[in-house]
Parts: C-alpha cells; structure tokens; sequence
C-alpha cells in the first residue's frame, strides 16, 4: 500500500576465505538487492528492503575464477558481482536468488 516504509540496506559479506562458498542471511521478504560494493576492504551488498516485512532467509553463493560449478548449483540464481583482490589472486563472483532481483 502507500504507507509502506522502504528504505535500503547495507548488508556485510566480509570477504570468503574459501571458494566455492554459501552464505545465508537474513532480510525482509520482498526485498531486491540492487548492487555490491568493496566498502573498507569488504564486500558489501546493498538492498531495497521493506521496514515492516517478515524476515526471509537469503543464500548467496560465491565462486573463484576457475572454480567448477554445476548448472544445477545455478537454477534459480543469477549473477550479481565479481570482485577482485590482491592483484587478481583472489577473484570472487556473486550470485543471488533470482527472488531478489
């Protein structure tokens, strides 16, 4: 309705460790996530959220350059983001669920 309060949200990834990688966390239903970004050395993940909606579990996966995935690993994901570190040592690639698009 009109009197929905939306806003948007900074969620911390930090930076993986080790790929392949799924990470879950939690933001209202309903909500798209719009961009990543490095923020202090960190990756950072940037959604247009409802305030007042129940909250909803998200998966992120994560890939290295190089890494081999499925297509199954993919249904229902779509691509968000790579992000480089170390001079091109450390390559990270985000996707998220199609939902949150």
């Amino acid at each position: 309705g009109e009197n929905v309060m939306r806003t948007i949200y900074k969620f911390g990834i930090g930076v993986p460790t080790v790929l392949p990688k799924e990470l879950d966390f939690q933001l209202p239903r309903g909500s798209r996530i719009l961009s990543a970004g490095l923020q202090r050395g960190n990756i950072v993940l940037y959604a247009y959220v409802n305030t007042d909606a129940e909250i909803s579990s998200c998966k992120l996966k994560m890939f290295g350059t190089g890494n081999p995935i499925e297509n199954k690993n993919l249904h229902g994901y779509r691509f968000l983001e790579t992000f480089i570190f170390d001079d091109g040592m450390w390559v990270v690639h985000i996707f998220i669920p199609e939902q949150f698009k």
